[in-house]
Order: C-alpha cells, then sequence, then structure tokens
C-alpha cells in the first residue's frame, strides 16, 4: 500500500504542489485503508503511547475547510503505519480518539517533531461534542509563546474531567515531507522528564563547544585552514542541533516567525557548506591542485550550500529542504569515497576522517529506521541525530590531531632535508670544509661580535708540482690532509673555509692579543709543512699565510680577505711563512 503512495508522491512531485494535493486526496479516498480502530485506552507509561495506527486522516485540498465541515465529514481513514506528509503546503486533518477509564486525567498529545509551519488543536471535545479547551495554534509560523507548556515539541494538553470517550481534531499544514509520530503522555511524566532532555541537550552542546573552543586555540597556533573550518563546521552542527531541538527558537529569537522557520534550513546549509571545506581541506593534505576531484567536490556542495541559503531567505523551503537532503547525501557519499581512497593512497589521516563518517551515517540509519517505524526506540528517536553529531565531532577532532601529526612530521622532514641541501650547498665536497658560500654565511653573524676577530689566507707552496708527476688523486689527498690539520689547530668556533685550488681561508671568532696570533700562524705552517706519506707516495709541501685585522684591514668580509690575500703574497715573496696586512 505504502509503495503505491511514494509512487504517487514522486508524480506529485512532478505535477507540483497542487497535484500533490489532489493525488493525495484520491490515495486516502481510493486506497483499502483498514477500518476505523477502537479509541485508544490511555495509559500511563514511562515512554508515552504511540498513536501510530491510531490517527484518522483526512486531506484538505484547498486548505479552506473549517472544524464543522470537517467533524461532519465522513472522509476519515485511518491508515496503519506512520503518517508522513507530502509538504508544498499540504493541509492535513488529524483525529485522534481517547478513552479514559480513571476519575480524571491529565494527559499530553504530544507532536515529537519542533518542525511544523502550522499546527492548530482543537479540543477535546467530549462525547456530547463540548469543547473542554479552546484551540491553540501553534507552529513555525507563530512567536515561540503560543507552543502550550512552552514545549519545544508541540504539545496539546487535555484534561479530561471524567471516564469517556474524548476526541481531539488537529490542523496540520506543512511546506516539506514531515513523519507525524503522534504520541500521548501523562502531563507529570512529560514535564518531570524534559530536565533530563534539557541534561542530555546541554551536555552535547557543551562537548561541541569545548571541542570548538579547544580548536580554535589550534587555529592560532596551528595556522592551518583544516582546523578553521572545522570550528565554523562545529559551529554550524551546534546551530542545527540547536534548531532541530527547538532551542533557537525558544533562546534566540522566540518573537520572530520569520528566523525560526528559516532557521530550519539555513543552519544546515551552513553545516553543509563548512563540511564540504572542512573535507576537502583535511582530504587535500596542503596538495589541493592534486586532488581535483576533492576540489570539483568541495565545489559542488558550496554551490549547493549557497542554493539552499538563496531558497530559504526567498522563503521557498521545500526546494531549500530538496537540495538540503540530496547535498547532505551526495556530500556524505562522495567525501566518504574520496576519504577512503586517500587511506589507501597512504594518508593515514583519512581514516579518522573515514570513521567520523560511518558513525554518523549509522546514527542516520537508525532515526531513518525508527521514524519509518521499523524499529521502536523512541529515545533515539529523539536524541539519535544528537549522538550522531557529537560523535561525528568528537571523531573529527582526533582526525585533526592525526592529521596535525602527520604534517608536523612531514613539515620535520622537509626541514631536515632543507638543513640537509643548505649545508651541502655551503660544504665543499672533497675536504668537508666550508665553501665559499659557507664562509660568507658565518661571517654574516661572526663578524659583528664584540671582540676581536681576524682572517687569514693561506696558500700551499709547491701543489702543483704534486699534481703533475703523483696525479690529482695524490693532489686530492694532500688536500684532504691538509683540511685535517688546518681544522685540528683551530678551535670549535672557528671557521675553517677551502675557496679552491689550494687556498683556504681562517676566520677566527676570538683572538686575544697579536702574540697568540703570531704563535697560531707559526703553528699552521709548521703543521702544514710537516711531510705526507700518502701510501707509497711522500710529499710536503710549503705554506704562506696572510693575516688581516678588522676593523683597520677593513670591516667587512671581501675587505678582509683581500687584505690577508695581499699579506699572504708578501710572505711568499719573503719566504716568512706569514704577514700582516697592517705590516
Amino acid at each position: 500500500m505504502f509503495k503505491g503512495f511514494s509512487f504517487l508522491s514522486g508524480l506529485g512531485g512532478l505535477l507540483g504542489w497542487r497535484g500533490r494535493s489532489v493525488l493525495a486526496v484520491l490515495w486516502l479516498l481510493a486506497a483499502p485503508w483498514p477500518s476505523l480502530a477502537s479509541p485508544l485506552l490511555l495509559e500511563n507509561q514511562p515512554q508515552g503511547q504511540s498513536l501510530t495506527g491510531q490517527v484518522q486522516v483526512l486531506a484538505d485540498p484547498s486548505g479552506q475547510a473549517d472544524l464543522a465541515a470537517v467533524q461532519a465529514s465522513q472522509g476519515f481513514t485511518q491508515p496503519g503505519q506512520v503518517l508522513r506528509t507530502l509538504g508544498d503546503h499540504q493541509v492535513l486533518w488529524l483525529r485522534v480518539q481517547v478513552q479514559q477509564q480513571e476519575a480524571q486525567g491529565d494527559w499530553l498529545l504530544l507532536f515529537p517533531s519542533t518542525a511544523m509551519h502550522a499546527l492548530a488543536f482543537h479540543g477535546p471535545f467530549n462525547q456530547a461534542g463540548e469543547a473542554l479547551a479552546p484551540p491553540v495554534y501553534t507552529g513555525l509560523s507563530q512567536p515561540y509563546g503560543t507552543r502550550p507548556l512552552a514545549s519545544e515539541r508541540y504539545a496539546q494538553r487535555l484534561r479530561l474531567p471524567a471516564p469517556g470517550v474524548y476526541t481531539v481534531y488537529l490542523r496540520v499544514q506543512t511546506n516539506t515531507a514531515k513523519t507525524l509520530n503522534l504520541q500521548i503522555w501523562d502531563t507529570a511524566r512529560y514535564l518531570a522528564t524534559r530536565p533530563q532532555k534539557l541534561l542530555f541537550d546541554g551536555l552535547c552542546y557543551g562537548v561541541l563547544l569545548a571541542l570548538m573552543l579547544y580548536n580554535l586555540a589550534l587555529v592560532r597556533g596551528w595556522r592551518d585552514r583544516s582546523a578553521a573550518y572545522y570550528v565554523l563546521t562545529g559551529v554550524a552542527a551546534f546551530l542545527t542541533l540547536a534548531t532541530y531541538n527547538g532551542h533557537t527558537a525558544h533562546y534566540l529569537w522566540p518573537d520572530s516567525p520569520w528566523w525560526i522557520e528559516r532557521s530550519y534550513v539555513l543552519a544546515p546549509a551552513l553545516w553543509v557548506g563548512f563540511s564540504a571545506l572542512f573535507g576537502a581541506a583535511f582530504l587535500a593534505d596542503e596538495a589541493p591542485a592534486r586532488w581535483p576531484a576533492l576540489v570539483a567536490v568541495k565545489s559542488g556542495l558550496v554551490a549547493c550550500a549557497a542554493a539552499i541559503l538563496v531558497s530559504g531567505v526567498a522563503g521557498w523551503m521545500e526546494t531549500a529542504q530538496n537540495i538540503l537532503e540530496a547535498s547532505a547525501v551526495a556530500g556524505v557519499l562522495l567525501l566518504t569515497g574520496l576519504a577512503f581512497v586517500r587511506w589507501r593512497s597512504g594518508f593515514r589521516p583519512a581514516f579518522w576522517y573515514l570513521a567520523g563518517r560511518l558513525v554518523l551515517f549509522l546514527f542516520v540509519l537508525l532515526t531513518v529506521a525508527i521514524s519509518r517505524g521499523w524499529l521502536n526506540l523512541p529515545f533515539w528517536l529523539a536524541n539519535g541525530m544528537q549522538f550522531g553529531v557529537c560523535a561525528e565531532t568528537v571523531v573529527f577532532a582526533l582526525a585533526l590531531s592525526a592529521r596535525v601529526r602527520e604534517l608536523q612530521m612531514q613539515r620535520a622532514e622537509l626541514r631536515i632535508h632543507a638543513e640537509q641541501m643548505a649545508l651541502v650547498a655551503a660544504t665543499d665536497p672533497l675536504t668537508g670544509l666550508a665553501n665559499r658560500h659557507g664562509l660568507e654565511q658565518a661571517a654574516t653573524g661572526l663578524l659583528d661580535r664584540p671582540g676581536q676577530q681576524a682572517v687569514l689566507m693561506i696558500d700551499l707552496d709547491r701543489f702543483k708540482p704534486i699534481n703533475d708527476t703523483l696525479g690529482h688523486e695524490v693532489g686530492d689527498q694532500v688536500l684532504v690532509e691538509v683540511a685535517a690539520r688546518l681544522r685540528g689547530a683551530v678551535r670549535e668556533s672557528d671557521v675553517v673555509a677551502r675557496l679552491g685550488g689550494d687556498e683556504f681561508v681562517l676566520l677566527l671568532a676570538q683572538v686575544l692579543d697579536l702574540a697568540q696570533l703570531e704563535a697560531l700562524a707559526r703553528r699552521l705552517v709548521q703543521a702544514v709543512s710537516q711531510p705526507m706519506v700518502l701510501g707509497e707516495a711522500r710529499v710536503q709541501v710549503g705554506v704562506s699565510v696572510g693575516v688581516a685585522l678588522p676593523p683597520g684591514d677593513g670591516r667587512a668580509l671581501k675587505e678582509l680577505m683581500l687584505a690577508a690575500d695581499q699579506a699572504m703574497y708578501q710572505a711568499k715573496r719573503l719566504g716568512s711563512g706569514y704577514a700582516f696586512a697592517a705590516h
């Protein structure tokens, strides 16, 4: 029977809202509904009594029927399953008959939903047809203060003074498809459960806000786009939950029906958009150009979110709801699939993102199964989405932490690689000493320090004949040995560099006095001039050293090297081993 109803719903979608209303009437008249059941016997049950199969339905295609015409109508039918409206401002009249055995009773007729465009309660009427309470007009189109008992969920109080059968009529108008799971509660029991529900909602909100504040601090410290989008996604999820729970209508804009109604699509639209931005930024791993599918999905979902916002502001609620449902389903499937691909490609944090999506999906399936009447779990119907959103947000926080660790490792590897490359660029490959570039880097900070520094230019004597007679391989060994002797003659804080060929430079970080500097120059000459045994070859080179001191011989490294070079050639001419530029 409901398969046929689904077919007519789809056909009505092609015909527009008038076509849907006509088809709804045809279906209600032609379908083989079961005969009207006897009134529901009222019982004080811990989770309330479900009215599934007890609600009698009359379609009002024109939306103009009044209560008197409805009471006189013989067209009521009683479906045996959960009721679901088609939207498009469809109007249905519902009739509920209950039987009380106690002397008196105080009951609530409850809509678990918080999102009805317009709702009118008439009754209860006793068996004589007398109304025991004035009508109540409420819904999203009315200020929040019209709701009985200030309840976020629509409830009509039924004060029944004596045993007997009582009838309640409800006029329901929706602008989007809705499931109508009516319940009957004992008023005192329901009011006793409200603080527990508020406490549970407050705990969920607290979890979301705590995670948002924590990751907001992470955004400031880490400067990561995915963390920023995570915070915005969490804020949108918080607003969406608060809207679906009726708390935004209760506390943020109770006197503005415009905001009350439109927040049911505007808040989820922000959630869809920011979720897409978060998913794309998270899974792209700081390289979105490498993943064009992610960019396409993100762009498509952001465009859908913008369309929902525009439709919602314009009041096209069913259009906004249809885009919202389609984009939410498509977004979950596409981003879940891309997360799986990224995980399989080796991006480990994608596993946590995938887990978060699957957790929410399971809770959505559970909520749908309950709302369709396949499972009877009223607590999870009221709270399943909150559990799902909170669980997803917590898992996404774990995913974000895993991503931060992954990026830290990648950046550390890149930093080490960059340092290694910089070291290679500043090092002479043959001797391991600094090259000209490394010398200039070291001199930049060292020559600006307080105290006396010195620059020594060192050139080998009788090195060319070794290259010519024994070959370049032996010549290279000589250069390596000379570099080791120079390195061993100075302190760790001093810089030893090879400029090329047989030319070396020493940059001394601190010189105490000239006598000490002269002693060092003599030691260098003696150390380098000692014979070298290289395999079967025994060779010996001489050395000439030129010394320059700032600031008298110059301040910049280039000036000091020029002065030391001139002094070195003077030492070579004189055969003195070393010479000072100042002399």
